[in-house]
């Protein structure tokens, strides 16, 4: 049995088989580069014991998944690990992201923290899920029609501008520009978003959507650009305008 063990006093530390420990739940994705990169260079000197806990019927990691999977690459079948007793799959994903989100760990990327808080039922997560599935949005990656990839300009939307404004714009996408990608840029949703939220009560979503229905988002893109009065959110602003009084 080739086994790395670990000595540590304060923990209750089980050794375990590595064929037996599940590393593909909520966290961060595995980094195959990664894998790669730590095994060339592994010593376990340097090694920090996994984190697991009990759950479903397996031993779940839920902090560190690229050792586990270095591990299994170089031919261990065993490891210790810190086994922490957790009663709940949410309990389970906020240890997770509050441990990434330390000084002891890398942090965690925004989609890595969107995912970790969705199992660990954030009512924030839950709801923008809610609100961009009801419009045929997905969270993804690429430039794909109706996918969203950072998840960052929903969360900052919905915090500063509010619920209503982060479901009317992407309404305003959905129904304008639902076959173009740069529609859900970062910064495309930003400026529309803005827009929306300093015209509250003074323009209707529907003459919006009907506005813009004759135009494309590149367009706007390109206009904005082009702008030498405003930049930013603000030329976003000004473009709509424009185009919301505009009656033809």
């Amino acid at each position: 049995m080739k086994g790395l063990v670990f000595m540590k006093m304060g923990f209750e530390i089980k050794t375990l088989s590595i064929k037996e420990i599940g590393t593909d739940c909520y966290q961060r994705r595995i980094y195959p580069e990664r894998v790669e990169s730590i095994a060339k260079n592994f010593d376990e000197r340097l090694v920090e014991l996994p984190r697991v806990c009990w759950r479903d019927g397996i031993w779940e990691c839920w902090n560190g998944h690229h050792t586990i999977n270095v591990l299994r690459k170089l031919g261990y079948t065993h490891v210790d690990c810190i086994v922490t007793e957790v009663a709940t799959t949410q309990e389970a994903a906020r240890l997770y992201t509050k441990r990434n989100n330390t000084r002891f760990s890398k942090p965690l990327t925004t989609t890595e923290d969107f995912n970790g808080r969705r199992i660990a039922d954030d009512d924030v997560v839950h709801d923008i899920d809610a609100i961009i599935e009801q419009r045929g949005f997905k969270i993804g990656h690429g430039k794909a029609t109706m996918t969203i990839c950072s998840i960052q300009t929903l969360e900052t939307i919905y915090s500063k501008h509010g619920r209503q404004v982060l479901s009317d714009m992407l309404d305003v996408i959905a129904s304008c520009f639902s076959e173009e990608p740069s529609a859900t840029n970062s910064t495309f949703m930003n400026g529309l978003a803005y827009f929306i939220k300093r015209n509250e009560g003074n323009i209707k979503i529907s003459t919006l959507k009907k506005r813009l229905s004759h135009t494309n988002a590149d367009d706007i893109i390109t206009e904005v650009s082009a702008s030498r009065m405003f930049k930013g959110t603000k030329a976003f602003e000004s473009v709509f305008r424009t185009l919301y009084d505009d009656k033809k």
